[in-house]
Order: C-alpha cells, then structure tokens, then sequence
C-alpha cells in the first residue's frame, strides 16, 4: 500500500535529519517557542461564515504538480488577505515536494496560525513543529498506534500546539476519541489509493460529539460543497487543491467564502 511506502520513508526522512539535528537540540530549540495553547483551535471557532484553512503544497503523487513556481511568503499573504482563517503548510519532501523552509516561510509571513502538516510518527516532528513556529499539527490516527497517538496528542498540547486528529472511518473516529481531541478532521482522501470520496464527511461528521471542532479535508471544490458539508456538521475546511489549480486564487478563495 502506498500509505506503507510514505511511512517508510518517512522514518528514513527524520534518522537523516536526527544527524543534522538531535531530539536534544531541537528539544533546546522549542525552550523559547512554546506558546499559550489554542491559537488554531480559536480561529476556527472566532472567524464568521465558512472557515478555511488554505493549504501550501507543491505536488501530490496523484496530480504531479499543483501550481509552478510557488513562492511561500507570496502565497501565504494572499490566503490571510483573501480571507483564511489559517494555513496549512505540507512539509512532506519526498512526496509532495515541501520542506521545514516553507513551514518557516508561511509563519513568518502571516499572523493567522499555521498548521503542520506531515505524516507524523514521531515526537520528533512534533517538536520540530513547535521549533519552527507552527501553531497546530496533523496526527493521522490510520499510521499510529493507540498509545503512540496519545502520547504526541500529549506532547503537542504540553508544547502549546493544538493537535488536529485525522479520521477516515469509524474505527479511527473511536480510536481518535480516546485522545479526548478538541479537533477532529474527516479526510476524504483514502491514504493507500489517495481517491477521493467526499461521502466519507457527510457519513462521519454527524457521528462526531458535540463540542468537538470538525475539519472537513480532499474534495472540497464549490461553495455548494461547503454549504452541504457544514449542514452535516463541519466546522472549517481544509483545502489546497482547488485552490492552488485555479489562474486566480484570491478570487477562488473568496468564491468559496460565498463572498
């Protein structure tokens, strides 16, 4: 399964990047990062009418490129200006073409929280998020272990990072509820043939307990999109595709606003 392969590598990715930096440096790094908790989390309760979290990404292994030439600070300034309530940077290399720079980058750029996003199996990455200024990461519960995906659901709250916990099917909704998350995202995308299925949130998001933030993610292409999928309980939407496809993306993200 290619969800295999992508976690494979991953582990390779981050001993490569322990030799270039320690889990002690980069421990000593987060001593002055760590932050009040829920930046992410308020902003996707804060902001009125459809919440979306603009996604940075490069390529996808299904589409090949998204959009030539993406510049980070550009990018990311004109996701906050066109009314995002908060990004999401891809730091995926291998994969998807991203890297810890364009996480920097995003951060640096805007005043809206920045998420994470990575197919994280290790505390590692999560201090790394916090080292570079992130204010939220995705734990996919499909690729952790129960206790593994308690104890970085801890680490990221401990670090003042709100945790987003991605769910794709019932049985990850009830592992993931264990964790006790204030945020829960519906992906859309199945992991192993990266099809889309926006089905998946209209059958998940109305089984999601009360008082649990929802992000609906893959799929969303339309304004009638949004308005479904928040009838059947979503919160905010994670989009990058539709958005990084179209010649106009300020005009696209205020088409998906409804504005």
């Amino acid at each position: 399964m290619f969800l295999d392969t992508i976690v494979h590598e991953k582990y390779k990715e981050i001993d490569k990047k322990k030799g270039a930096c320690s889990l002690a440096a980069l421990k000593q790094k987060t001593r002055d990062k760590r932050r009040v908790a829920g930046k992410f989390l308020t902003a996707l309760r804060g902001s009125p009418g459809p919440r979306i979290i603009a996604e940075i990404k490069r390529r996808s292994p299904s589409k090949g490129v998204l959009r030539e030439g993406i510049e980070v600070a550009s990018l990311a300034r004109t996701y906050e200006d066109s009314g995002a309530c908060a990004l999401s940077v891809l730091i995926d290399h291998r994969f998807f073409g991203g890297s810890i720079e364009d996480l920097e980058q995003a951060v640096q750029s805007v005043d809206i929280p920045v998420l994470y996003k990575d197919f994280i199996v290790t505390e590692y990455q999560v201090y790394e998020a916090c080292a570079y200024g992130a204010s939220a990461v995705l734990l996919i519960a499909r690729i952790l272990d129960d206790d593994t995906l308690l104890l970085l659901t801890t680490i990221a709250r401990e670090l003042g990072l709100d945790p987003l916990l991605e769910v794709h099917d019932t049985t990850d909704l009830e592992r993931a509820l264990k964790t006790n998350p204030s945020l829960i995202g519906v992906n859309n995308r199945n992991l192993d043939t990266f099809t889309v299925d926006i089905t998946i949130s209209k059958d998940l998001l109305p089984t999601v307990p009360e008082g649990i933030i929802t992000v609906c993610e893959s799929g969303i292409e339309t304004a009638e999109d949004i308005h479904e999928l928040s009838r059947q309980g979503a919160d905010a939407f994670l989009i990058g595709e539709s958005l990084l496809r179209h010649d106009n993306i300020s005009a696209q993200l205020h088409a998906l606003l409804g504005r």
